[in-house]
């Protein structure tokens, strides 16, 4: 059976980017949401912001594997189908928060149907295999999508909170006044209904389990052999868990770790005020957070599609992961330096200048990061348990991305009161960041060149 191509990959894209954008649309606003349930406690919005963030994460731990095995047995539309519509609606739940419990709440559900991740990574393999594409520039795609995610979804969420006292926009039965942070969680919604009812007509199943049990009349399809012997299967089994396998699934652990708590905290970092001694914020609003990260775009486009195909030409895959590390490492002691350009004596520009170039070397190092994650685990995943691989590796990374707001949250309100002097100022988070930057580097160690490139060339 023919599968078309290219309107699979975008449709796998589109459903791709759902994701990042569901779980980072609340950065820009989660600060003076989480003010706004308790205005009296200020100390603890940093820890309480990223109870919310992991609230999101936390359901993936349990649910992706499942839903890889499911999507393996029964197909990968039904689930990516099932993810994006719940997904839709508790996004829009949330948006209705009143309080912390309702929002970790609704948080909680909504991520528990964002577990799309391993499966749209699944399906682009398995098109890229049967259309012998190069893998390299298939899994661009989640480079791209997750980058773009983490810069769209702040954009509408900074840009749409608090319409009533921003933009005088009170909605029906002042619903924006009631809600202050509903509209970005409508507009999200609508987003992700509308890329449901496209999947639902422009995504092809590419599952060749399902597609062989859906052919009538014993018609024939390329497939490979779904019930394989047991020593086959004790093979793909110890595959699952090799060494080289386990070790990429550390390294990525830490890497969502430190991508998530940045993620997280950098808002919170831009919205604290700089007029404390020593300065610990920018004093930025949740529009000029979103005008920050809408600057980034560019970059992430410049870095998928010129800077990732020239760096592939001259290092493995395991080589761009590596390079990601180290750069991670290197911009992530940056930030601390930022506030001191907020002084009178300094000039605005110069501040923007300092914080969009540090800014620009982070995303980079996330694009290349995602994609060369995204091919080596395509390449290293055993032939017939690639949904399995898939779900493995999302609930590792969801299992990073749970703790990390959390810790990075309660790092961040643990240093603002602690006092103590370098490196546990009130910048101690950035300081840790870069700490499992090195902890995601050593685990990468163990992932021989042998592993990531031999796969490769054995497709």
């Amino acid at each position: 059976m023919t599968i078309p191509v290219k309107r699979t990959l975008t449709m796998v894209g589109l459903i791709a980017l759902m994701e990042p954008i569901s779980a980072t649309m609340l950065f820009p606003f989660v600060y003076f949401m989480v003010k706004d349930f308790d205005p009296s406690d200020v100390e603890h919005i940093g820890f309480r912001a990223g109870l919310i963030t992991s609230a999101f994460f936390i359901p993936e731990i349990i649910t992706t594997i499942p839903y890889g095995i499911i999507s393996d047995r029964y197909g990968r539309k039904p689930v990516l189908l099932a993810g994006l519509l719940g997904s839709a609606i508790f996004l829009c739940l949330f948006g209705l928060s009143r309080s912390l419990t309702w929002a970790i709440a609704s948080r909680a559900m909504c991520g528990f149907f964002n577990g799309n991740n391993p499966i749209t990574r699944t399906v682009a393999g398995e098109v890229a295999e049967r259309a012998h594409l190069d893998e390299g520039k298939v899994f661009a795609i989640f480079g791209l999508t997750a980058a773009l995610g983490y810069v769209i979804g702040p954009m509408i969420g900074g840009a749409l909170a608090q319409p009533a006292e921003l933009y005088g926009l009170q909605g029906p039965w002042n619903i924006f006044g009631t809600y202050p942070y509903l509209l970005p969680c409508l507009v999200g919604t609508l987003i992700t209904l509308t890329v449901t009812i496209m999947s639902l007509f422009l995504l092809e199943e590419t599952n060749d389990h399902v597609l062989c049990k859906n052919l009538e009349g014993g018609m024939a399809v390329e497939t490979q052999p779904l019930l394989s012997s047991s020593a086959e299967h004790d093979g793909k089994s110890s595959e699952l868990l090799s060494r080289p396998m386990v070790a990429l699934m550390v390294s990525i652990l830490f890497m969502c770790l430190h991508a998530i708590a940045f993620d997280e905290g950098l808002p919170v970092f831009l919205a604290s005020p700089y007029t404390t001694s020593p300065p610990v914020g920018l004093g930025f609003t949740s529009a000029q957070i979103a005008k920050t990260l809408s600057c980034m775009s560019p970059v992430l486009l410049l870095a998928q599609f010129v800077g990732y195909p020239i760096l592939s030409r001259y290092l493995s895959p395991l080589g761009l992961w590596r390079w990601s590390t180290v750069t991670f490492i290197l911009v992530y002691p940056l930030f601390p330096f930022l506030p001191r350009l907020t002084a009178p004596s300094v000039d605005r520009p110069v501040l923007w200048a300092a914080l969009l170039l540090i800014l620009a070397g982070r995303f980079v190092a996330i694009v290349v990061a995602y994609t060369s994650m995204a091919v080596m685990l395509n390449q290293m995943s055993p032939s017939g348990k690639k949904g399995t691989t898939m779900g493995m590796a999302q609930t590792g990374m969801s299992f990073g991305r749970a703790v990390g707001p959390a810790l990075g949250g309660m790092i961040w309100s643990w240093s603002l009161a602690s006092g103590l002097p370098f490196p546990f100022d009130s910048h101690a988070l950035f300081y840790f960041l870069a700490v499992l930057g090195c902890l995601q580097g050593i685990a990468s160690l163990w992932i021989t060149n042998v592993a990531s490139v031999g796969a490769s060339s054995s497709d």
